[in-house]
């Protein structure tokens, strides 16, 4: 659970990129909230949009058909405040993760 891969060098650069992704409570757009590790059961890439009504529909082929999520954080965490989206990978790890700060970094 502490492997830490090294980011890509051409993906947008954030101290969550590489990380394991941690088991987040989230608030769905209808108030419902979840936990985020059973939506990485399907084994598929989860994108995940934080503080974003911005639909991003059919740019993200190339990353085999991701979960594509608009949730805020149920319960504040230092390490997410400030996440706009993220990109997580099958295994669990994040691919790469866009600051509120810089949100233009999103478009593939």
């Amino acid at each position: 659970m502490d492997v830490h891969y090294a980011p890509d060098s051409e993906a947008p650069s954030h101290p969550l990129n590489g990380k394991r992704f941690k088991d987040l409570s989230l608030k769905l757009k209808d108030g419902q909230l979840i936990n985020s590790y059973p939506l990485l059961h399907k084994g598929t890439f989860l994108l995940v949009h934080f503080h974003s009504n911005e639909q991003h529909s059919g740019q993200w082929e190339t990353y085999s058909n991701p979960q594509v999520l608009h949730v805020s954080l149920a319960e504040a965490d230092a390490d997410w405040n400030d996440v706009h989206t993220a990109l997580i990978r099958p295994d669990g790890h994040i691919a790469w993760a866009i600051s509120l700060s810089d949100p233009n970094q999103c478009k593939p």
